[in-house]
């Protein structure tokens, strides 16, 4: 008698599964038959020593690029996508091209001939100060990027010297931007100056020249602006070798006076040498956490002097595969949102902004910006992306983003009982974003089967929407009854992701495999 109550109690759970997947919307038919639920039911709480206050925080950058048209007039899918983003924070015009931006024309320079590093020609779709504030209306705050290694006002003959940049340029930027009445509170001073390009190393040959810029142009933005928020290049190193790269921090923080924060890009591999999948998709999702680990006990601890502990911004971030075969899977979104719950458990950490909301290359971004988005991973499989669709990265983003916006602060989730990566990394992490009129959770489950949460201590009601799907599963951006329309990466077969929503269960809540759930 045990063995049959076993096998109608684990039969019970599976038609629960079914129901609670069903929610409501209706079944993906092209998804898979329901991974088995464990037998145990993991219980969530708040961690209180975690809580912290947070204004807005999550966001991406807004690169101008030739094949991005940001104009509103002729571009309204980009408008309704951003809309669709919720995102806090924008950050423009950013990338390596914020270090060749002539505000004037929108446009990059054009006085010292081919860039060296820019990647781009001048652009047929220029993005001038006034496009960029139609851009900016749709978030809460706008990062600034300060061209701070060339000098717009050069027309000709200019080269890249140790004569410090135009400062005068961009101070009158900043003083449109100000008179304007643009939503922007935040200014880095440049983009990377750390790396070994040659334009970078010719304006900056060592991190004191790049400090002794900074200082002065702190000083003189917050005698004009008080009110912008000021931050400098740092570098993301443990584990490099390169001596510029490894001694940024240190110099940085020798001599840097008045920064309201530090910069840091993190870029990583999934760790794996093949195609993701439900089986190996553990490597891929546990890099995350050893990144992180990795982050809090090397970058942030250099960023520190004994008097002086500026903020740190994560404005760039994302998955960097060496064969860029596992971005745009369903295992990217979740890596992605992985890092954005890490991210905001330490209070030093005041921004994340990933790797950006259109992409020329297809490779990170929110929403697709062409039909043919994986045309350089050399599939033997075609797949049509939807302009302006979501990506998976996307997805994931705008259930993130959604949670955290006009919250006042945030709380790391403790998940008992919860399956672990390697003992110490859990594949379940939550966070609960709290002070505007409704609280907001966002859940991820990791692990390849579902898991049953009680989260009675946590909320009492609410309505949840959750996204899950096969790890390797490529989006296309389009959406399908029942979800989104998804590729299985080895062999392209149908692998679309399943949308469900329904009534909270707070007492036994089920989270499928490979889900994002979000609850409010």
């Amino acid at each position: 008698m045990k063995t049959n109550r076993n096998i109608l109690l684990g039969g019970l759970l599976l038609l629960l599964y079914a129901a609670v997947s069903t929610g409501c919307s209706k079944s993906n038919p092209a998804s898979k038959t329901p991974a088995p639920i464990a037998d145990n039911t993991i219980t969530a709480s708040l961690n209180a020593s975690t809580k912290r206050p947070i204004g807005p925080f999550y966001g991406a950058n807004g690169q101008q690029r030739n094949s991005e048209n940001w104009f509103q007039s002729s571009n309204p899918g980009l408008a309704s996508a951003l809309q669709g983003l919720a995102y806090g924070i924008l950050r423009v015009p950013s990338g390596q091209g914020g270090n060749y931006w002539d505000y004037h024309t929108g446009d990059f320079v054009t006085g010292y001939g081919k860039l060296t590093n820019s990647g781009n020609a001048p652009s047929p779709y220029p993005s001038p100060l006034s496009e960029l504030q139609t851009e900016l209306g749709y978030v809460s705050q706008g990062d600034y990027v300060v061209n701070a290694l060339t000098d717009p006002t050069c027309s000709s003959g200019c080269s890249f010297s140790s004569t410090p940049p135009n400062e005068s340029s961009q101070l009158e930027a900043l003083s449109t931007i100000a008179a304007d009445g643009m939503n922007v509170k935040y200014i880095e001073l440049g983009n990377e100056y750390y790396l070994r390009f040659s334009d970078y190393t010719s304006v900056y040959p060592s991190v004191s020249d790049y400090v002794t810029l900074a200082n002065k142009w702190i000083a003189d933005i917050k005698a004009t602006h008080p009110g912008f928020k000021v931050a400098v290049v740092g570098a993301s190193c443990w584990g490099c070798s390169d001596p510029r790269r490894s001694g940024w921090d240190k110099g940085l923080m020798s001599g840097l006076t008045g920064a309201d924060a530090v910069t840091l890009h993190v870029y990583t591999a999934s760790g794996l040498t093949g195609p993701v999948n439900n089986n190996n998709a553990a490597t891929m999702l546990l890099t995350p956490f050893t990144n992180w680990d990795n982050i809090n006990n090397d970058d942030i601890p250099s960023l520190t002097t004994s008097s002086y502990s500026p903020n740190i911004w994560f404005t760039e971030f994302n998955l960097s595969d060496t064969a860029h075969k596992n971005n745009g899977t369903w295992a990217h979104g979740l890596f992605q949102a992985t890092n954005d719950l890490l991210f905001v458990t330490n209070p030093r950490v005041t921004m994340a902004l990933h790797h950006d909301v259109q992409d020329s290359t297809e490779e990170m971004p929110d929403i697709f910006s062409s039909n043919t988005g994986f045309s350089n991973y050399n599939l033997s499989f075609p797949i049509t992306t939807t302009v302006y669709g979501y990506t998976a990265q996307g997805l994931t983003t705008r259930e993130i983003d959604k949670a955290a916006l006009n919250q006042t602060s945030a709380e790391a989730l403790a998940f008992s009982g919860a399956p672990t990566f390697d003992s110490t990394h859990p594949k379940i992490i939550g966070e609960i974003f709290t002070g505007a009129s409704a609280n907001q959770v966002v859940i991820l489950n990791l692990d390849s089967v579902a898991h049953t949460v009680d989260l009675s201590s946590v909320l009492s009601s609410g309505s949840y929407r959750q996204i899950s799907g096969e790890a390797g599963s490529y989006v296309d951006g389009k959406v399908i009854s029942g979800g989104f329309e998804g590729y299985d990466n080895s062999t392209g077969a149908a692998a679309n992701l399943t949308l469900t929503s329904g009534t909270l269960s707070p007492s036994s809540q089920i989270l499928p495999p490979f889900s994002i759930t979000r609850i409010w």
